[in-house]
């Protein structure tokens, strides 16, 4: 990393930042260029090992590209802010990024779908990270979690639901992060 500076070696504060972050932009090998998509995701951490989840449906050119070539790498940031300059090359940007490359693979045991999916959930159901009109029309009064009043994490998937998703995970091989503040 040419900015050392920048670099966020805390694995705990890498993480963190990764708990803040909404889509991740995840990179596949095509033929002759990189295949890019924003995907939504979960992740699972223990013992300073990670895996990130991602759902999809059960045919689609990601899946081809797997097949042939099962490495990929990601990129995510949050806490973007534009700090203009007097001049265009005084302005700078603020900011936390996390990037990680690994192996992909479709997950077919239900016992890990069921974690990965709600992995997913967990990192999409706080109320500071949704529409809060749309609470508001829910009856949603309070700042606490959506998990606590409406029991996502708690769900029950049924096999139906299983059956309906296909469920990825990344083993992340190299993790990095970077922040300007």
């Amino acid at each position: 990393m040419r900015r050392n500076e920048r670099n966020i070696t805390d694995f705990n504060e890498r993480i963190e930042v990764l708990k803040k972050c909404r889509i991740c932009s995840v990179a596949f090998f095509d033929k002759d260029f990189p295949y890019i998509l924003p995907l939504s995701f979960g992740f699972i951490e223990e013992n300073q090992e990670i895996s990130l989840y991602f759902h999809c449906a059960h045919t689609g050119k990601k899946l081809e590209l797997l097949k042939s070539n099962p490495h990929v790498a990601f990129s995510t940031n949050v806490d973007c802010k534009i700090i203009r300059g007097d001049l265009p090359c005084d302005t700078g940007m603020l900011y936390h990024s996390i990037c990680a490359n690994g192996i992909m693979e479709v997950i077919t045991d239900r016992e890990e779908k069921v974690k990965a999916l709600k992995s997913i959930t967990k990192q999409y159901t706080f109320v500071g990270h949704i529409d809060t009109a749309q609470l508001q029309e829910k009856g949603a009064k309070s700042q606490e979690p959506l998990v606590a009043s409406h029991g996502f994490l708690e769900h029950e998937f049924s096999t139906a639901q299983l059956d309906s998703v296909t469920i990825l995970r990344m083993k992340v091989n190299e993790f990095t992060g970077k922040r300007h503040l």
